[in-house]
């Protein structure tokens, strides 16, 4: 044991955490309400700061981080919440509200390849929601057989694409699933601009002067 630090009243029962090792630090979810993300720097072991989340957002049980440094914490809510945050600002982006009876966010996988992440559910029997990072919204969802309850671990074979997750049962059982590939982000189109046609522009042509003819006068000349 090399060390302890104790974080700040109300920084309570740490259920989650993720780990920004390009940068150094540590983020730890509470199970309060409304959550709380506390970060740590590891160099020195400090606490440096706390991001309270929004009204209803509470009790972090789960939590994936993204290669862009973005963290993604699951909530034990009806339905679960999926609250974005960004850790360079280290402050919240966003949040995604599921499906009904998609609730109680207990375990959370990343297919950073495929940029998918996967939150297992602590129902009976336990449901796996698949959320597109790219567009951070609901991709889908497998309700797992009867007796498969209470989703409460996972880990992600990204070479092979598979997710397993493991159930709060006696005895527990391993779910094997296959990974999903989300459509691309369209990228958009840009939209053609017209290019004005020139317009002729009429050189006016000085007029032409209308030769004049003067009639010829006869001369006679009288003759003796």
């Amino acid at each position: 044991r090399v060390g302890a630090l104790t974080l700040n009243t109300g920084e309570n029962i740490l259920r989650t955490a993720v780990l920004d090792s390009a940068n150094g630090f540590a983020y730890f979810g509470t199970n309060t309400s409304p959550g709380i993300v506390v970060k740590v720097r590891l160099s020195d072991f400090t606490r440096v700061g706390a991001l309270t989340l929004n009204t209803g957002e509470n009790t972090l049980l789960s939590a994936v981080i993204d290669s862009a440094g973005v963290a993604y914490f699951g909530t034990n809510t009806l339905p679960g919440r999926v609250v974005k945050v960004d850790l360079a600002s280290f402050t919240r982006v966003n949040a995604l509200t599921l499906n009904t009876g998609e609730n109680n966010l207990t375990a959370a996988i990343i297919d950073p390849i495929r940029n998918v992440a996967y939150f297992g559910t602590n129902t009976s029997p336990g449901i796996v929601v698949a959320v597109n990072l790219a567009t951070f919204a609901r991709d889908s969802a497998m309700t797992l057989n009867t007796g498969e309850n209470l989703v409460t671990s996972g880990v992600m074979d990204t070479a092979n694409c598979y997710a397993y997750f493991g159930t709060q049962t006696g005895p527990g059982i391993v779910i094997r699933k296959a990974c999903i590939t989300p459509p691309p982000t369209p990228t958009p189109t840009a939209t053609p601009t017209d290019t004005p046609t020139a317009t002729a522009t009429n050189t006016p042509v000085p007029p032409t002067d209308t030769p004049t003819n003067t009639p010829e006068t006869s001369t006679s000349t009288p003759t003796d």
